[in-house]
């Protein structure tokens, strides 16, 4: 105990020197003279505990005293669970049934003897003890050649005679620790259910209670850890209890246990939301939110992309839904970012998966595309930038993967083209709400357009029609040019130009017949010479506008007539 009061002492002089030195460089700055170093005159300087000595006692006072007996009761009790899961044919019947018991209520015990003189270490052995307690009620129906209980019923009752008698010791000393012990303890509970219905209920039942504890105390990692507890319980349901010792095979059915696990997105969500607006959107939000935004949808993808792969569709649409609840909320009511971005991308991964699944090649990339320009305007609503620079990523691979897997280009690759066009104007129009600057995306949608378009029209049309089709494309860009007043246009008509007369050169030459070769040629020459005449008018307009803003100004002589 002294050694403990030295390290203690130590640290408070640490702080004290901390804030001396602050306070001193404040009078320095305001001219005002120190006088405060004069109180501390009389103490040690070899009394700082600025010693690789005392901080090597701090730190092993602080690994014995916390982390030593948190690891050794885990360990222990481990220890005795691994035990009792044994039959223990060799020791009398009523011993076997009764050793479990015997052992929990010695560690619960000692922790009411040393409650008074080491608080944090008998809290500890509560939880060891509790815990212990419930796997030695378990061995009553399970583990056992002949169960005590032999209902499972009433040995489910009994286990959660336990699970609540550890959740009132936990708000009675509240301890996040223990409650969320006590979660556990109730999902795993719920699992010895032969009953469906029941046992997903139960889930359900401890998730919201979780969420509830979780809000009320302010316990961030208990929701953090109900999700991952929850997630875990569905697939161990999913494979069909292997912990208790079935056959390990995934469970078909019923359907409704995939609306359980949008039921635990939404829960675990909204409280998530709820405690960010109340406390700010610190890193346990975030980490939460991570873990909503993945653990349980990876449930949901296992579960349909195997034995409930006909209801991928709807269910991924649903969890669509929910996700994308989720995101407009949380940037409605707390403008949160990363929470935002999580539930964005996680409801769309979803939205693709329901696509892929409902629609054949080549159709789901036009939904695909479609779904990329209702993900930009969300982004740009949100005022995410890291939503607008992962569509963009994800809407080039969706391109590529469109180029690679169709075995002819259709039609359905000029939806590219739109999207890539309307979502670089959109950016250019709602710039302002978007912190960062979108020139280089901007560009990189034209020039996926300006790719897009050619190339489509090159594989959908006979070859004397390509390079009309595309003059065509670059009397378009010039329209847009001179309607949106946007000189980017006018730069993707030139190239587009360049590359009808170059293919027209090669084409035109060796392959058109007489009468296509002719009339293209003439066509695209007038169009060249018209586009040149546009450009000489453009020119001397902009050199008479100069000359009179010249003219014009103050003090400037006249022209000699």
């Amino acid at each position: 105990m002294n050694a403990v009061n030295e390290a203690t002492e130590i640290r408070l002089l640490r702080t004290l020197e901390h804030l001396e030195a602050r306070l001193q460089r404040i009078e320095q700055r305001m001219d005002i003279p120190v006088s405060a170093r004069e109180e501390f005159d009389d103490i040690d300087p070899g009394y700082t505990g600025a010693t690789d000595e005392n901080e090597g006692q701090g730190l092993e006072y602080r690994i014995g005293r916390i982390w030593l007996p948190r690891i050794g009761v885990v360990v222990l009790t481990l220890g005795i669970v691994f035990l009792l899961t044994l039959p223990l044919s060799v020791l009398p019947h009523l011993i076997a049934n009764t050793l479990g018991f015997v052992l929990s209520g010695m560690i619960l015990a000692a922790s009411a003897i040393w409650r008074k003189t080491f608080p944090e270490f008998a809290r500890y052995l509560v939880g060891g003890g509790m815990l212990l307690l419930f796997f030695s009620t378990m061995r009553l129906h399970f583990f056992g050649a002949d169960p005590v209980v032999p209902g499972i019923t009433v040995e489910i009752v009994l286990l959660l005679l336990v699970v609540a008698v550890n959740l009132w010791l936990a708000l009675r000393a509240d301890s996040m620790f223990l409650a969320a012990m006590s979660m556990g303890m109730g999902f795993l509970a719920v699992l010895c259910s032969p009953a469906d219905h029941v046992l997903l209920g139960g889930i359900l039942f401890f998730v919201v209670l979780s969420s509830i504890l979780a809000y009320r105390r302010r316990w961030s990692g208990l929701l953090s850890t109900t999700v991952c507890f929850a997630a875990v319980a569905h697939i161990l349901w999913s494979l069909n209890n292997p912990l208790f010792g079935t056959e390990s095979v995934i469970r078909s059915e019923p359907f409704v246990n995939l609306l359980y696990l949008l039921a635990y997105i939404a829960v675990t969500g909204v409280t998530n939301l709820r405690m960010s607006e109340r406390d700010g959107e610190h890193h346990s939000v975030v980490f939460t939110a991570i873990l909503i935004a993945s653990l349980p949808l990876m449930v949901l993808f296992f579960l349909t992309l195997t034995t409930f792969s006909a209801d991928l569709a709807m269910t991924q649409l649903l969890a669509f839904l929910v996700y994308a609840g989720l995101a407009v909320a949380s940037w409605k009511r707390v403008s949160s970012r990363y929470p935002t971005f999580f539930y964005t991308m996680v409801g769309n991964l979803a939205l693709s998966a329901a696509i892929f699944q409902q629609f054949a090649i080549p159709d789901n990339f036009l939904w695909l595309c479609l779904q990329s320009f209702v993900v930009i305007s969300l982004a740009i609503w949100f005022r995410s930038r890291i939503i607008v620079v992962t569509n963009f990523m994800i809407f080039i691979s969706i391109v590529f993967a469109y180029l690679v897997l169709v075995d002819s280009i259709t039609a359905v690759s000029l939806a590219f083209g739109f999207v890539a066009v309307l979502s670089a104007r959109i950016m250019n129009w709602q710039h302002d709400r978007l912190e960062l600057k979108a020139d280089m995306l901007r560009n990189a949608y034209l020039l996926t357009a300006l790719f897009i378009f050619p190339y489509t029209l090159y594989h959908l049309l006979p070859s004397q029609y390509v390079s009309l089709s595309w003059v065509g494309i670059a009397a378009l860009y010039y329209l847009l040019s001179k309607l949106l007043d946007n000189f980017k246009y006018r730069w993707m008509a030139l190239t587009t130009l360049i590359a009808a007369v170059i293919h027209l050169m090669i084409a035109g030459t060796t392959s058109l017949e007489p009468t296509y070769r002719i009339i293209s040629f003439i066509v695209v020459g007038i169009v060249l010479l018209g586009v040149s005449l546009l450009y000489f008018k453009s020119s001397a307009k902009q050199q008479a506008t100069a000359q009179q803003e010249e003219s014009a100004r103050p003090g400037h002589p006249e022209p000699e007539k």
